[in-house]
This record gives structure tokens, sequence and C-alpha cells, in this order.
């Protein structure tokens, strides 16, 4: 007899919240029945996430009348996946930032979450695409058109657009934006 979905769902308390919220396997954040006012059972309810600007589902956790913002995803991980290497990040397997079922994550580095979105097509990171970059793909062109730079003349093109001489250097020597031809 195969289990159905409710059947394999696993709730844990949340670690730090000492019994307010516990959370699933499947990535559903819930109060937990308790006794209420005058000995009443009061149902525990699934809070509802709400998405973040970065495109995660997030819930407010309360404790000693403070409210905390947590990630979904951060919360499921943490409660159910050993962080055997102390790695900072929470990683989506299939890149769906919205699945947060435990066999979608893992944890990561920096470097290999960056290398998993580029793998799944996620990000560009090369030029505009770089959330570090303050060039523009014609600041390049229009850096690389003038021949024979001097010293003085990259840096004072690096003050224009905001960057290093070293930078403009870079550019025009083609060791940054390759891509650009």
């Amino acid at each position: 007899m195969e289990l159905t979905k409710e059947q394999r769902e696993i709730w844990k308390p949340i670690v730090g919240y000492d019994g307010l919220y516990e959370v699933s396997n499947t990535g559903k954040v819930k109060k937990p029945e308790r006794i209420g006012w005058r000995n009443k059972i009061v149902c525990g309810n699934t809070l509802k996430p709400k998405i973040t600007s970065n495109g995660y589902y997030m819930v407010v956790l309360s404790k000693d009348n403070k409210n905390n913002y947590k990630n979904i995803h951060r919360i499921v991980a943490g409660n159910f996946i050993p962080n055997l290497y102390n790695k900072p990040q929470v990683n989506h397997k299939d890149g769906n930032k919205l699945n947060n079922n435990v066999e979608n994550l893992e944890w990561n580095t920096s470097k290999e979450n960056i290398d998993h979105a580029k793998k799944l097509g996620l990000r560009n990171y090369e030029g505009n695409g770089n959330p570090s970059s303050k060039l523009s793909e014609s600041d390049v062109l229009e850096i690389r058109k003038k021949k024979n730079w001097n010293y003085g003349d990259r840096v004072k093109l690096g003050k224009k657009y905001g960057v290093s001489g070293r930078c403009i250097a870079q550019i025009i020597n083609r060791d940054t934006w390759r891509h650009i031809k």
C-alpha cells in the first residue's frame, strides 16, 4: 500500500521558536495545536506565505513580541538538512525558488550557487548580467574605440565612468568584458 502525500509529510518544531511554530518537509509552516484560554484546544493554522522581491516564499514568525521575517527554504533546510560543512546558502536544485520541498534543497557556498544558476541558465553573470557591474556594454564599446590609451587617459576615463584606470586598462586589453567584440 502506497502512502499518501499527507502521510509522508513530516512536521518538526522550528529551531529557536520553542514550540511556537512547526515546519514540514514539504515547505509548509504552521502554529501547532495548543491549549488556549480557558483550557480550550486551539487548532494550529498554516501560515500563508508571501513572495519576497527576490522571488522566495517568506513568513513572519513572532517571538517575544518581535516579528522575524524568514525565508521558508532556509527554515526547511535548517530543520531537515544537516549542514556538515557550515555552508551559508540554500540552493533550490530545480531552480524553482517556490519549490521548498526538502528533496529540492541543499546547502551550498555562494560559488556553488552561482555555478548552479549558470548551469541551469537562470542567471547571466557576464557584462550587464553581473550585479556588480558599473559599466554597460555600450560603455565598453565606447572605451575600446580609441586606440593607444596612455595612463592619464585611462585615469580620466575611469573617473568619467566611476571605475579605476586599471579597470579601463583591463577592458582595453580584453582581460575583462571578453564577450564584447
